[in-house]
């Protein structure tokens, strides 16, 4: 027997609404193929260029781990050497007693057998969804499953994914997010900075509870997150076999809507659907379990800085965020910060610290975690290669900022081993590092997690 609660809030005051359905419920036998093939999928059609651009001849390099005590790394203080990356040791968590302190008050809920949730902002490191899938896997390995939490049910940009969840979508949804190319600016993006819209009835998109993995496997509660305005239609939302439910996007105001639908224990299929009576934004949904366990919210966004967040409408930003509660808000950025030369570093600070302030603000009971950019190098010819400083720049104004806003800070460019040490990173083997000499790969961000706990096991006084 299935029995549904659906709760419906905009923040003010609740309404809540109680269903019961009595027929079993099992996910249906049609596969992601199937379904696909049974609709017409949307074509996205891209907006061409007039700019002509002119195509730039890419330097291809050899490296291997023979090379590397014959390499060249200019701008690097003192003589480089490659590190070895199998004995590095800890790189621990800085930060004032009261941040180390919030942070060990976190691990410690969870050690009680409380349910603790993470909230994760970052740039395509956390977009990929390995080294925060990694760390989900290793706390939920130890504390208990308490769900995926945060994921969207279509693509909101190529190579979208989540880590121990099943994704299968149409591909006629609609996406945005700051920055995208050929988005729009509309700034009601939720909490993630993100959302997919639809008004066509042949858009589908579901996510599915695993079958092997050792965690994903079960789910007791979901949570839609949708806007409502005066253009909003209804969605139909579907649980395994059974009836759909409708829910109502259509408001004389803009507004943020949860919907709360509790299943009994187990493996299920949500699907949701516009009716095709009006747009519907789906902000996000939330995959959860029983009241104990960890939850990562990971929302990371391909190119995106720290700063963004200050862009996002406040009020959609703010409610989404307070509902979720998160106990620790990670921000994984500085990459493309780094990256982008014609951002002083005085500009960059200014907006780190109005960023740690409105997070500071919208949840000043959360422990916060500051994540410096992972290290990178330029290729410049053969056997050559220079220190991109900026990487170290902009870690050492986190550091600062962290402390003065009592946030803890790990710097990620010196676990790896400091400046240059991408270069060890990529002729490891397994590889560990990608050929940009930016990011890494499925089994450098799962190292780097190991890491990162390993770090936070540091301040723990717990048993290991």
């Amino acid at each position: 027997m299935l029995f549904l609660t659906f709760f419906n809030t905009i923040f003010a005051k609740p309404e809540k609404q109680s269903i019961s359905l009595t027929s079993q419920s099992s996910i249906p036998s049609i596969t992601c193929k199937q379904a696909k093939a049974q609709i017409k999928i949307a074509k996205k059609t891209r907006r061409k260029s007039k700019r002509k651009r002119r195509r730039r001849k890419k330097k291809t390099f050899t490296l291997t781990q023979d090379l590397l005590f014959e390499l060249n790394v200019n701008n690097y203080s003192g003589k480089w050497s490659p590190v070895d990356i199998d004995t590095l040791p800890n790189q621990a968590i800085e930060g004032t007693t009261t941040a180390i302190q919030e942070l060990r008050n976190v691990f410690q809920k969870a050690e009680n057998d409380q349910r603790i949730r993470i909230a994760i902002y970052g740039d395509s490191h956390t977009a990929a969804e390995l080294w925060s899938g990694q760390l989900r896997r290793i706390l939920q390995s130890k504390y208990g499953d308490g769900g995926h939490g945060f994921i969207l049910p279509a693509e909101v940009f190529p190579w979208y994914r989540g880590s121990d969840i099943n994704l299968c979508h149409s591909g006629g949804w609609a996406s945005n997010f700051i920055g995208k190319r050929g988005g729009d600016d509309d700034q009601r993006l939720g909490f993630s900075g993100m959302y997919i819209e639809s008004n066509n009835p042949e858009d589908f998109g579901w996510i599915q509870t695993t079958s092997s993995n050792p965690q994903g496997k079960e789910v007791s509660t979901y949570e839609i997150f949708t806007m409502a305005d005066n253009s909003g239609g209804t969605l139909e939302v579907t649980i395994d076999d059974l009836p759909h439910l409708e829910i109502d996007t259509r408001a004389e105001s803009t507004s943020m809507q949860v919907h709360r639908i509790s299943v009994p224990k187990g493996s299920h299929r949500l699907q949701v659907r516009p009716k095709g009576n009006g747009h519907v934004r789906i902000l996000g949904i939330s995959t959860e379990q029983d009241p104990n366990g960890v939850i990562i919210d990971a929302m990371g966004i391909n190119g995106r800085v720290a700063s963004d967040l200050l862009k996002w409408e406040n009020n959609l930003f703010q409610e989404g965020l307070q509902h979720i509660n998160p106990d620790l808000i990670i921000l994984e950025y500085g990459t493309n910060e780094a990256n982008e030369t014609s951002l002083s570093l005085k500009r960059y600070r200014q907006t780190l610290e109005k960023t740690l302030r409105r997070v500071r603000e919208y949840q000043p009971e959360a422990a916060c975690l500051l994540m410096g950019p992972t290290d990178r190098v330029i290729f410049e010819e053969e056997r050559t290669f220079s220190v991109w400083k900026r990487e170290k720049q902009i870690a050492d104004i986190q550091r600062e900022l962290a402390l003065a806003h009592n946030c803890s800070f790990w710097d990620w460019q010196q676990a790896m081993g400091g400046e240059a040490s991408i270069l060890s990173w990529y002729t490891h083997k397994p590889a560990l590092a990608s050929r940009d000499l930016i990011h890494l790969t499925r089994a450098g961000y799962s190292r780097s997690a190991d890491m990162l706990w390993a770090a936070i096991q540091e301040i723990l006084p717990l048993p290991r």
